[in-house]
């Protein structure tokens, strides 16, 4: 399924079921260590803050559940980066959600995987010198690779493709955390 993103993207969209699957798969393997809920906490709060919108989700959509579905997801994502050892990963993907966010406006909760998805891929494919290609990233989540290769670049058009990180984006970044 596409949607029309805020400023005319076309963002596809797996269907919500096998994503789901893909990630409690991930969350049931985690280990007690990994479920620290501070760190995830914090960093909801702020993508609900600035990131997401609860407009046009039913009353039942809280923003109590919109934190929970993103700590859900940062805790499945920094799982897979975790598995590729790439654990450190995780504050520059979300600088490049930040980027893309700024560029298209705030997202439905629908988009958070796929935004999250997205931005991690292309934090491997940047940062890492290890050669990953979509198939794998797509098959490791049960998604088709055309919608994995047809967000990537609409990702990259919407943040201009850029995909610099200073050490000053990163404090810009991490600077609202300590006011929690």
């Amino acid at each position: 399924m596409s949607v029309a993103g805020p400023i005319g993207q076309v963002l596809v969209m797996a269907p919500q079921v096998e994503k789901m699957d893909a990630m409690s798969m991930v969350a049931q393997s985690a280990s007690p260590k990994s479920r620290k809920e501070s760190k995830y906490t914090k960093l909801a709060r702020i993508g609900a803050e600035e990131w997401f919108t609860l407009a046009n989700c039913p009353e039942s959509y809280t923003k109590n559940f919109l934190i929970l579905e993103i700590c859900e997801n940062l805790k499945v994502l920094e799982q897979f980066l975790d598995y590729w050892n790439l654990g450190n990963f995780l504050v520059p993907m979300l600088v490049y959600v930040g980027r893309y966010v700024k560029s298209v406006g705030r997202l439905g909760p629908g988009h958070i995987f796929d935004v999250f998805f997205t931005s991690t891929v292309l934090t491997i494919k940047i940062w890492e010198d290890r050669w990953i290609t979509n198939t794998t990233f797509a098959q490791m989540f049960g998604l088709p690779k055309e919608e994995l290769n047809t967000n990537e670049v609409n990702f990259l058009q919407a943040i201009d493709y850029d995909l610099l990180i200073l050490p000053e984006h990163i404090t810009e970044f991490l600077s609202p955390l300590k006011q929690l």
